[in-house]
Formats: C-alpha cells, structure tokens, sequence
C-alpha cells in the first residue's frame, strides 16, 4: 500500500499540537478523541468509512520546531486534513501571494 505523507514545521511542544490537532478534527469533522487510536509518535484514526482509509499524524521534536506528519493512504484525505489542521497556523493569503 502506497502512503502520501504531508509535512510541515512550526513551534510549539508536541502535547499542545496534539491538543490542537484534536480540536481541529472534531471541529472539521466530528472526528472525537476516542475515535483515535494512539501509535508510537502519535495516532491514527479512520477519516473516511466509506473507503475505509485511515490518516496517521506523527509528531516529532527537532531542536526548537516541531515536524509533524499527516500521513494517509489517498493524497486527496491527506491534503483535507491538512487545510483543517494547517489552517490554524498559517495564513493562506500570504502563501498565495
């Protein structure tokens, strides 16, 4: 199985990205925090029952950044969670420009 993985960088501890990460999901997709399933680095939960694909976010400290990963099987679940959680960083109407 083929996995899609998006990264980005920002600042911050990996328990208040989490924390983040988790609001995000619920509010975007009423994906609640027992619905996730923790793995070594983070967790992993299923984004969609229809095709039945799951999304795996890693989160990994590096020096004073924080590296996290949303990883998935279809890149178009991948790029959906990554606007709802990425959003919340970065102001799009600066990268646009």
């Amino acid at each position: 199985m083929e996995e899609n993985k998006l990264v980005f960088y920002n600042i911050g501890t990996i328990e208040s990205n989490e924390i983040m990460f988790r609001y995000a999901i619920k509010q975007e997709f009423g994906i609640e925090s027992n619905d996730l399933k923790l793995e070594v680095g983070g967790f992993k939960f299923l984004f969609d029952s229809e095709t039945n694909t799951y999304i795996r976010v890693e989160f990994m400290s590096k020096g004073n950044q924080l590296k996290t990963s949303i990883i998935g099987e279809r890149a178009e679940d991948v790029i959906e969670v990554y606007k709802a959680f990425g959003s919340r960083f970065f102001d799009e109407s600066e990268v646009e420009q």
